[in-house]
């Protein structure tokens, strides 16, 4: 890309996914993941939230919230939970809270875009 960007191939062979689950908050399940690693998310008071678990595939690179089989890779996961990063707001694309999360957790200064503002044409009447 441009000026040094990086792009998703560079996310997914940089970034583990267990960065990304420990970024949205989870917390490595010690009791659970004996043969592969699980994650939890826990509340205010540190106990366990039912049912919000993902075990993370032997490659490291993709992880499943059971019972479903869906694997969710870095940039699938950010997409699909966009809610769990701070970085999240209503107006950012997907794509774009993609590139800020995963720039944010590799160090890269990511530089703010210019809003496009388009001045309307006036109309002059005789």
């Amino acid at each position: 890309m441009a000026n040094g960007e990086l792009t998703y191939d560079d996310f997914l062979q940089r970034l583990d996914i267990q960065n990304i689950l420990m970024d949205a908050g989870y917390h490595l399940n010690k009791r659970d993941g004996l043969r592969y690693p699980s994650y939890i998310r826990t509340d205010s008071n540190g106990t366990r939230i039912r049912g919000d678990k993902f075990i993370v595939t032997p490659n490291g690179k993709c992880c499943f919230q059971p019972p479903q089989q869906k694997l969710y890779n870095i940039i699938s996961f950010i997409k699909a939970f966009p809610e769990k990063f701070a970085e999240h707001r209503n107006d950012v694309s997907p794509d774009r809270l993609v590139n800020l999360v995963c720039n944010r957790l590799l160090n890269q200064p990511i530089n703010d875009r210019p809003l496009r503002i388009i001045q309307p044409r006036r109309e002059n009447t005789p």
